[in-house]
């Protein structure tokens, strides 16, 4: 069954050799946000655009840079960031969604649906992202995971790690961390199947209409396999069964006897 769970898994799971999915409409409420938020670039696979989803990300970068000249800096480095790296997918991606910035916590899914659990814990840093070819449509979502620069001792109990990535989003360039670095890992999927990834991308289905379809196809497989698995037990139980017959029988008398 461990084999089938990871089967099930993998279908939400994007890689970088894979075509880029269908995806769907961004959720209402996210467009709303975003139209009225921050957009740079100019919508080409050169300079993508780059929304943000949320103000409080932008008001909370800004006050990182209090005490620099530009404002934007922290904001402008996260953009940069996203689209060297969306480059190097070599997906034709036009649009980026910023959903958060550097971050270092992430919701659970549950390892069948891939749908949110409600729950967060600690993770990688990282930012959570859209991202699609056309606008208002999403092909795929999660994270780019950013690499911790040597002078934060992630190690220390303190400060927390909620403040080291205070720190961290202030020490740009941001890189991409190396996927042999990842040690943190949300039970989004469940910690038997995890697979270190980064970028961690999944199809984008807002509608849960893939999750249907594969939930489906999940029950018809477990129940042929269960069938399969009650066939094989009454095998095995008429192979324990004795013969009808034994197998010594006793000599014949002799005709002289």
């Amino acid at each position: 069954m461990s084999d089938l769970k990871l089967e099930y898994e993998d279908r939400y799971k994007w890689r970088v050799h894979h075509a880029l999915p269908k995806g769907g409409p961004l959720r209402t409420d996210d467009l709303q946000k975003y139209k009225s938020c921050r957009t740079s670039g100019d919508g080409t696979v050169q300079v993508p655009f780059v929304y943000w989803i949320y103000i409080g990300n932008i008001k909370r970068l800004q006050r990182a840079a209090s005490d620099e000249s530009d404002p934007d800096k922290f904001v402008k480095a996260t953009e940069a960031f996203a689209r060297k790296e969306v480059g190097k997918l070599r997906k034709n991606i036009t649009h980026i969604w910023i959903r958060m910035h550097v971050h270092a916590s992430a919701n659970t899914r549950n390892a069948t649906t891939n749908q949110k659990t409600g729950d967060a814990e600690d993770a990688d840093p990282h930012i959570t992202v859209f991202l699609g070819n056309e606008e208002d449509h999403a092909n795929l979502h999660g994270h780019f995971y950013v690499k911790w620069p040597k002078r934060l001792d992630t190690d220390k109990t303190e400060p927390s790690l909620d403040e080291l990535c205070k720190r961290l989003v202030k020490t740009i360039p941001y890189q991409l961390m190396d996927v042999r670095d990842r040690k943190r890992s949300p039970s989004a999927m469940n910690s038997t199947t995890w697979e270190a990834r980064n970028p961690e991308l999944w199809v984008y289905d807002p509608t849960g209409a893939i999750a249907k379809k594969v939930e489906a196809q999940r029950i018809r497989d477990l129940t042929t396999w269960r069938r399969k698995e009650d066939a094989k037990k009454q095998d095995d139980q008429q192979d324990d069964q004795p013969d009808d017959q034994p197998d010594d029988q006793p000599d014949e008398q002799p005709d002289d006897w």
